[in-house]
């Protein structure tokens, strides 16, 4: 941070001395860290004020977690607000060094990323352009992929690496031939910086050193995309062309040295994952006919559309909505992400400010190593803007959580909405406790119990509502879903409250306050003042 910043001109803010650590580390006997692998404050890049957070890969993995997230999506909002004041900064540099979502803290991590998706995105609205560097061990992956792919412009090194599912989760959900996470040629080759930048999912490539990244922070930051209609037009076309180019070339190695093997698409259509293996579903889950049914009895014309979606409208007291969804627990892939963002993207276009209705049964995103090759972070960065900009257009937006949700296709669908509802037999996670024990090491029974003592981590509806993630939760005891959906639609969509929500509910006890102590004193204090 301080050579790509000014020289002195940096200044820490809630730095170590204010000793804000994880309260949850402690239930896994494992140390905290004074600022909780993360640091964030402001300074100057060649005169020009700045806001800055860096992740310390090297801790947890930099990994996404309730005060480390409430401190970067303070530090967004901060300079967000600012914009046109005084305090504010031309524009917010993120040293991204993640493995994603911090497995102890997994519910809080999965809405420390959605909050910081949100904050990065209210900051690009505000017209402060927001740069992520790309260079560390770690790279950016898993929720921080997602980030990354909401950025105004990224920077990539040679040793960065973007992804959402890294290597050793592919090869544990599909065997060594799907992805041999040994192969360091092919890891690169599929998620390092040479390749993010030739497919476009880096906009500048750098030499791996301090100087060539400051370099290109200070040439770029003045040319930047706005967040904007026209913006993710010409990105939703951009990546519908690298489908239509690349979308076919499919292949599979087989282990070791031996030939390649072309597969056919059905393949891909057939992947399943390990949550969508592990993860507990009613006996008897309500199918999407008789879902529908019971939201519009006023009609729909929602059909099924290509790779288990909905596409239509309904209506709801006499109002029309549109409606879309995924079903049967199928993984997010490139090609289920452009196809839901093209109809948000034509909804918008529209002009009619119709509220839009997401219902979503997704396993989590499509683990194979074409779809990361093919840039999988992006196409659900893409489809969470587009969903956060038609919420800013004026769309209510609202998401019915009613089967599975999990990992990235969480973060990029439901957690994108304004309202999150989960209905009777809903299970969502992060990951399913078996898969935490495996990550963590600790026996499953000790986890389990563990689970029984916090949200913060264990799987299921009512653990992520008590994090503020889930607004309410509808049962069938509570009488007809039709009119509740009917009163949601009908109450105004408020600014990002969830960290709110979660501290007054007990499961995210210090995001909130810490979050808006930055922001606090982010506008408070300029650069050069001092620790802040």
């Amino acid at each position: 941070m301080n050579g790509l910043l000014d020289h002195g001109s940096f200044r820490e803010i809630l730095g170590p001395e204010a000793r804000v650590i994880s309260p949850h580390l402690a239930l896994f006997d494992l140390p905290p860290a004074f600022d909780d692998g993360m640091i964030i404050g402001r300074g100057t890049l060649n005169g020009q004020p700045v806001a800055i957070a860096a992740q310390e890969g090297q801790f947890m993995g930099g990994t996404f977690a309730e005060v480390s997230g409430a401190k970067l999506v303070g530090l967004l909002r901060a300079a967000a607000t600012a914009a046109g004041t005084a305090q504010a900064v031309s524009t917010v540099f993120l040293l991204l060094d993640t493995g994603g979502v911090r497995l102890q803290e997994a519910n809080a991590g999965e809405m420390a990323v959605s909050e910081t998706v949100r904050a990065v995105l209210e900051a690009r609205s505000a017209g402060v352009p927001v740069i992520a560097l790309i260079g560390g061990r770690a790279g950016a992956f898993g929720g921080g992929g997602i980030v990354t792919a909401c950025c105004s412009h990224v920077i990539i090194s040679e040793q960065g690496r973007i992804s959402i599912s890294g290597p050793e989760v592919i090869e544990t959900n599909k065997g060594a031939e799907e992805f041999d996470s040994r192969d360091r040629a092919l890891v690169w080759r599929v998620t390092g910086g040479r390749s993010r930048a030739l497919l476009g999912g880096a906009d500048s490539y750098v030499k791996g050193d301090v100087a060539s990244f400051r370099q290109a922070a200070a040439i770029t930051r003045n040319t930047l995309p706005d967040f904007s209609l026209a913006t993710l037009d010409a990105e939703q076309k951009r990546l519908e062309d690298r489908l239509n180019a690349y979308g076919d070339c499919v292949i599979r190695p087989r282990y070791g040295r031996a030939p390649v093997l072309m597969l056919p698409r059905a393949y891909l259509n057939s992947v399943t994952t390990l949550s969508s293996l592990c993860l507990p579903r009613r006996d008897t889950p309500m199918a999407p006919a008789e879902l529908l049914a019971a939201l519009f009895p006023e009609g729909h014309n929602v059909t099924p559309g290509a790779e288990n979606t909905l596409l239509g409208t309904a209506t709801v007291k006499n109002e029309t909505v549109a409606v879309l969804g995924i079903t049967d627990a199928t993984p997010l892939s490139p090609e289920i992400a452009i196809t839901l963002a093209g109809s948000v993207l034509d909804i918008i276009r529209a002009g009619q400010k119709t509220p839009i209705i997401l219902l979503i049964d997704t396993a989590s995103q499509r683990m194979t190593r074409r779809d990361e090759m093919l840039g999988l972070n992006e196409y659900l960065g893409h489809l969470a803007k587009v969903i956060t900009l038609a919420g800013a257009r004026g769309h209510r937006t609202v998401a019915l959580l009613y089967g599975t949700a999990a990992a990235g296709a969480f973060i990029a669908t439901a957690l994108a909405t304004q309202t999150l509802i989960a209905l009777d037999g809903a299970h969502p996670s992060v990951m399913d406790l078996p898969s935490i024990a495996r990550v963590t090491k600790l026996p499953l029974d000790v986890l389990t119990e563990k689970a029984a003592s916090t949200p913060i981590f264990a799987p299921g509806v009512a653990p992520l509502a008590a994090t503020g993630a889930v607004a309410e939760v509808w049962t069938a005891a509570d009488g007809p879903l039709a009119p509740r959906l009917a009163t949601v639609l009908a109450t105004p969509a408020t600014k990002d409250t969830r960290d709110a929500l979660g501290a007054e509910r007990g499961g995210r006890k210090q995001a909130h306050d810490i979050a808006s102590r930055v922001e606090a004193a982010f506008l408070e204090a300029t650069a050069g003042e001092g620790t802040i």
